[in-house]
C-alpha cells in the first residue's frame, strides 16, 4: 500500500485500466455530441426551406 492512500497496487492497476479506457469513451461522447448538433442544423434548414413553399 501506498503512504498516505488507501488504494493497494491492485487497486491502483484496476484504476488505471479504467482511465485507459477513459478516452475513447469521451471521444465517443463528443462524436454523439457532433452528430446530434449537424442533424439539428439539418433539420432546421430543412424546416426552413419548407416554409418557402
Amino acid at each position: 500500500m501506498l503512504p498516505g492512500s488507501q488504494l493497494g497496487a491492485d487497486s491502483l492497476t484496476s484504476l488505471r485500466k479504467l482511465a485507459e479506457q477513459f478516452p475513447p469513451m469521451a471521444k465517443c461522447r463528443i462524436a454523439k455530441q457532433q452528430n446530434q448538433k449537424t442533424l439539428m442544423k439539418r433539420m432546421m434548414m430543412f424546416s426552413r426551406s419548407r416554409r418557402k413553399f
